[in-house]
C-alpha cells in the first residue's frame, strides 16, 4: 500500500494574517471594499456632527462610538437585509463586514441596541433628508447630476411631444405588428429603470416595510434610496461606464 500524502497542518496565526486574508477577499471582488475605495465618506461627517449628544450623568465611562462608523453600519443593512442583530453577528463574523465601517478586531463592535438608537436619532432630528442631500449635492458638482433633461406629462403636452410609453392590447383590441416592434425598442431604455427596482425590491427586500409610524418608515425609504444611489455611484466609477469622462468622488 501507499502511504498516504503530506496534508497541509494546521500552523499558530502570524502577526500579519489577518491583513494577508482581507488582502485575499479584496482581491476576489469585494464590493464593500470597491465602495470604500471610491467614496467620499467625508461629505456625510457636517451632517452627522449636527445629531443632538446627551451630557454625561457622571464623570469616566465608555466613550461613544463615532457617528461616521455607526453610520456606515446602517448604509450595511439594506443591502444584505440585515437586522440590528445580524449586523452586529455578520461584523463579528465576516472580516469584509468589519472593514467596511473602519472596525479592526480589536474594536467593540456596535450593538444592536446602538445601531437602533443612533437610527432613532436620526430620525427624530430628520437627518436622514439631509444625509440625502448632502451626497446628491456631491454628486452635482463632478457632473454626475446635471439638472438638464428632466421632462414630466405637463411638459409632453405642452411641447406637443409623442410620449414613449410602451402601448399595451386590450380586450377586442390587439397590437398592431408595428407595436411589438416599437415596444422593444422603447424597451431598451426603459430597462434602466427597470433595473433600479428589481435590486430595491431583490436585493434590498424595500417592497416591504417592517416599522410603525410615518417618520421611521420616511427615515427608511430615504435611507434605502441614499443606499441605492451610494451603491449605482460606485459601479458608475468603477466600472467607467461613462468612459474617459467618468467623474471621481475621492
Amino acid at each position: 500500500m501507499k502511504a498516504p500524502g503530506r496534508y497541509i497542518q494546521p500552523v499558530a496565526p502570524g502577526f500579519f494574517d489577518g491583513h494577508h486574508r482581507l488582502a485575499q477577499i479584496q482581491s476576489l471582488g469585494d464590493p464593500l471594499a470597491a465602495l470604500n475605495a471610491v467614496m467620499d465618506w467625508t461629505i456625510f461627517v457636517p451632517v452627522l456632527a449636527r445629531l443632538p449628544r446627551a451630557q454625561p450623568k457622571a464623570p469616566g465611562g465608555r466613550p461613544a462610538c463615532p457617528p461616521l462608523t455607526l453610520f456606515k453600519i446602517l448604509v450595511l443593512q439594506p443591502p444584505y437585509g440585515l437586522s440590528d442583530e445580524q449586523a452586529q453577528f455578520q461584523i463579528l463574523d465576516r472580516r469584509s463586514f468589519q472593514h467596511f465601517p473602519g472596525l479592526t478586531e480589536a474594536d467593540p463592535v456596535p450593538d444592536q441596541n446602538t445601531l437602533r438608537e443612533f437610527r432613532e436619532k436620526l430620525t427624530r432630528a430628520e437627518l436622514f433628508r439631509e444625509l440625502f442631500a448632502a451626497f446628491n449635492t456631491r454628486l452635482t458638482r463632478p457632473g454626475f447630476i446635471t439638472r438638464k433633461g428632466q421632462i414630466s406629462q405637463a411638459i409632453f403636452t405642452a411641447k406637443g411631444t409623442v410620449a414613449q410609453v410602451c402601448e399595451k392590447g386590450v380586450r377586442g383590441q390587439a397590437l398592431t405588428k408595428r407595436q411589438p416592434r416599437a415596444n422593444r425598442t422603447k424597451s431598451r431604455q426603459r430597462a434602466r429603470v427597470e433595473h433600479l427596482f428589481g435590486f430595491k425590491t431583490g436585493s434590498m427586500g424595500a417592497m416591504f416595510r417592517r416599522v410603525i409610524g410615518f417618520a421611521r418608515n420616511r427615515a427608511r425609504i430615504i435611507l434605502t434610496n441614499l443606499v441605492y444611489n451610494l451603491a449605482r455611484t460606485g459601479q458608475i466609477i468603477r466600472l467607467k461606464l461613462l468612459g474617459r469622462k467618468t467623474p471621481q468622488l475621492v
